[in-house]
């Protein structure tokens, strides 16, 4: 796959540069499985949702060996360089995410895949289809323009962070990524 490059070199958007693998968006609520024809489970599809859209990018997501934490400001600096040299190659990337209520409280483990690096005015940041959006088709986010189904992260704090702030504020913690394999040309 080849990746997508956006660049404004005048820096007169937000973006000034955004380099993007052409993944699909989909919903473990509403979709099928393009890859094995069976219906995503609601509750719990996230992460076949996820491996699903990054293996449509020609990537194929390490099993759970292959999970690599993200828990210390070194294991995330190597993790936003492992992700951005894949999204060069025009890759996806699994990442499980912890994911927190607006008083800090810990509501579940998910998945998401993320689809785009790129810098603007607030410096580096990656971005992540998130599978579990009910209806991906609602616009308005953190971003002008942006369908709700895509977070944000940024380095905060030595780890990459995603708020969202639909129907309930929610922050985003990656929490690992999944290796993808190399395949042999």
């Amino acid at each position: 796959m080849r990746p997508i490059v956006n660049v404004d070199p005048s820096g007169a958007t937000t973006v000034k540069a955004e380099i993007s693998a052409p993944l699909p968006e989909l919903s473990q609520r509403t979709d099928t499985s393009p890859i094995t024809g069976v219906a995503y489970d609601p509750n719990t599809g996230c992460h076949n949702a996820s491996t699903d859209m990054v293996k449509a990018t020609g990537a194929e997501p390490k099993g759970p060996n292959g999970a690599v934490s993200t828990s210390t400001k070194t294991q995330t600096i190597k993790a936003a360089l492992y992700m951005a040299w894949q999204l060069i190659k025009g890759h996806g990337i699994l990442v499980r995410v912890d994911k927190k209520d607006s008083t800090g409280t810990h509501l579940d483990r998910h998945a998401l895949a993320i689809r785009a690096v790129g810098v603007d005015k607030k410096g580096v940041y990656f971005k992540a289809v998130d599978p579990g959006t009910a209806n991906k088709d609602m616009a308005g986010t953190v971003e002008k323009d942006e369908k709700m189904n895509i977070v944000t992260f940024r380095m905060t704090d030595g780890r990459l962070v995603g708020e969202r702030n639909y129907g309930s504020h929610k922050t985003y913690i990656i929490n690992q990524y999944r290796e993808n394999i190399e395949k042999k040309k």
